[in-house]
């Protein structure tokens, strides 16, 4: 099957693309198919596993891990795949929700701590 255009020649970025199941490795699986090198990330290990069943299918991509919460990391973030792949001609912002190792609080708005109010905002919006 043939896409209706090719991505060739463009680099994409998407975040939060560590689960298999998940919205942002099927972006990137996606990107990959019409052509584009893929730079993926996510908080945990499971990462390489996503770099490694993209590589299996024949596609060009690069993980990198990075807890977009942290500015500093996302900085570090865009400055090391500009440095691989020499520019992010394409972002997938899909980082949010769950990371890695730490759960999202599950419970009435009304009864949600401020330390989980915090950490929801910070996933869900400073990651983009």
């Amino acid at each position: 099957m043939h896409p209706l255009f090719s991505l060739k020649g463009q680099s994409a970025l998407v975040t939060g693309a560590g689960s298999a199941e998940g919205i942002g490795f099927a972006s990137a699986k996606l990107l990959a198919e019409m052509g584009a090198e893929v730079a993926i990330s996510a908080t945990g290990q499971r990462i390489h596993q996503r770099v490694a069943e993209l590589r299996e299918a024949g596609h060009s991509a690069r993980g990198y891990l990075a807890d977009l919460t942290n500015r500093s990391a996302t900085r570090s973030l865009v400055e090391a795949v500009e440095m691989d792949f020499g520019k992010i001609d394409i972002l997938v912002n899909n980082a949010g929700m769950t990371m890695e190792g730490s759960p999202e609080e599950t419970c009435e708005f009304a009864e949600m701590s401020d330390e989980a109010w915090d950490q929801s905002i910070a996933r869900n919006l400073t990651t983009c």
